[in-house]
């Protein structure tokens, strides 16, 4: 079995990049650079502004791939999965800098948001490669990871961590949109990605 390690690696702050756990006929097509982070060392501290960084950082991503996708996609159903990552993610974007306003809350980097910034990079160049089919393919398949790791740690470090009852309620609510997001991203990768095997 194959680990895809594709994405946003957030729930590093919970046992490292869990990757995907499905199965592919032909690997070939795996273009994305292998991203394993280790562990965290002892308790990870995240305070309420490290926690506000790491969800802007991860919104920004998925604006910066989106954009890109809408651009590169072959498909038209990728192509409008983009369009809708980009409304999403730029909608939450702003609402969540407007909390951070309300709050008097100033987002602070933490080593989270940079590894954050720093696999995007690595998505975007690889994504940078590829054409057609092909990026269709790796596209959905990395947002489906992100998009997985997104929700993993929101329900096990980032919303049990939150200590304003605001910001709490903010995350809380994302979750359901990770949860539709993730689950268009599966349904498209199905129809394009027949090899895949769930």
């Amino acid at each position: 079995m194959r680990k895809t390690t594709l994405g946003i690696c957030l729930v590093v702050v919970v046992a490292g990049c869990r990757g995907d756990n499905r199965k592919e006929a032909n690997a070939s097509t795996d273009t994305m650079p292998r991203r394993e982070a280790a562990a965290p060392r002892g308790p990870v501290v995240l305070a309420d502004p490290q926690i506000s960084q790491v969800l802007m950082s991860a919104n920004s991503v998925e604006v910066a791939l989106g954009e890109l996708a809408r651009q590169r996609a072959s498909d038209d159903e990728v192509r409008n999965f983009a369009q809708t990552m980009v409304a999403d993610h730029g909608a939450i974007y702003r609402q969540q800098a407007a909390l951070n306003q309300q709050l008097n809350l100033a987002p602070s980097p933490h080593p989270l948001s940079e590894q954050v910034a720093a696999n995007a990079e690595q998505t975007r160049q690889a994504l940078d490669r590829l054409s057609g089919e092909q990026f269709d393919r790796v596209y959905m398949a990395n947002e489906i990871v992100m998009h997985q790791n997104l929700l993993d740690s929101l329900q096990v470090v980032l919303v049990p961590r939150t200590q304003n009852p605001q910001l709490k309620e903010f995350l809380e609510k994302l979750r359901a949109t990770v949860v539709a997001h993730l689950r268009m991203a599966r349904s498209i990768e199905r129809r394009i990605n027949p090899r895949v095997v769930e």
